[in-house]
């Protein structure tokens, strides 16, 4: 059956299998897939291959969408999939599938020309290749002419000396760790004054 374009974020809401959902594709997944999709099918009807997706107002299974049709039409197809898994579970390829367990069928679920995509579970194949989304990676440079700023030197942007905020911190730091309450340098000043105490008591009140 075929379907007009502007008609299938309408009516694409049911599926033929009872399935119930255990996971589901990620947003950044299925926008992946469907940039893929979208580019390499562009100008060519999209062939629906299992009865999954169901037109509830003629409660016929949707097997073809024609041309032209708008990427969240496309973006809806691939996200009704991801709420299908897990497809059933196969060795190999869907050309010489070995062993399979029971479950959707997701050989050639979608094919536009030469174009197919293939599911298996949860693992998706455009053209063969499975689909995973490219990983970010993240360069640090260095040297003159890094972006990260040197932090050394007389152009350094860090100030030293007296009115250094981080001198003033480490001097801070050190004055907390010496001369506090209950540290060694507190415990030193503070056996001084006692002894300077006794010593000015002994001999103030020392009879002549």
């Amino acid at each position: 059956m075929k379907i007009p374009p502007i008609l299938i974020g309408i009516i694409i809401v049911s599926f033929a299998l009872g399935t119930i959902t255990s996971a589901k594709s990620s947003d950044i997944f299925i926008d992946y897939l469907t940039d893929m999709i979208y580019e390499d099918c562009q100008g060519n009807d999209i062939q629906i291959n299992q009865p999954y997706i169901i037109n509830i107002k003629t409660n016929e299974s949707v097997d073809i969408i024609t041309w032209p049709y708008g990427y969240q039409d496309l973006r809806r197809i691939i996200e009704l999939f991801g709420e299908i898994e897990p497809f059933a579970f196969f060795q190999g390829y869907c050309e010489n599938k070995g062993v399979s367990i029971s479950g959707a069928d997701g050989c050639g679920i979608l094919t536009c020309q030469n174009n197919r995509l293939d599911i298996n579970q949860y693992t998706y194949f455009w053209n063969g290749i499975r689909v995973a989304v490219p990983k970010e990676e993240f360069k640090t440079t260095f040297g003159p002419n890094s972006p990260i700023v040197e932090t050394h030197g007389d152009k350094s942007p860090v100030t030293t000396g007296d009115n250094s905020p981080i001198t003033q911190k480490e001097n801070n730091i050190l004055n907390e760790l010496f001369w506090s309450k209950g540290t060694i340098g507190g415990l030193i000043v503070a056996g001084a004054l006692n002894i300077i105490y006794i010593f000015v008591k002994k001999h103030r009140f020392k009879s002549p």
